[in-house]
């Protein structure tokens, strides 16, 4: 089973969401400076990017991910990739960027 996670700034906006897998490595979504989703498979955890850590919170998304039968890339315009949506029988997290801001939405099964 994976498991997803949002990582909160102190305002309660998402920085990233992290998409963890049974074998240890996760999918990491965040928005960089100029704009674009960038999207990175990493060990989970909180990166260096995101400091000081005290001034971020892990909040468990509600979404039941047996296993990814569907993965869409997004891109805008000038083919920069801008969200991405997982799917897993009948669950979907999907995360873009809009405006600067990482936007996540989800339904579970």
């Amino acid at each position: 089973m994976h498991s997803a996670w949002e990582i909160l700034h102190r305002d309660g906006t998402p920085a990233e969401v992290q998409v963890t897998f049974s074998a240890g490595s996760c999918l990491a979504f965040t928005v960089w400076t100029d704009w674009s989703l960038c999207a990175e498979l990493r060990a989970p955890g909180l990166p260096d990017y995101l400091w000081p850590p005290a001034d971020f919170t892990w909040r468990k998304l509600p979404v039941a991910l047996s296993e990814i039968v569907r993965a869409k890339e997004l891109f805008d315009e000038a083919g920069v990739l801008s969200g991405a949506e997982l799917e897993s029988h009948g669950a979907l997290i999907a995360v873009r960027s809009y405006g600067g801001e990482l936007v996540v939405t989800w339904t579970s099964a």
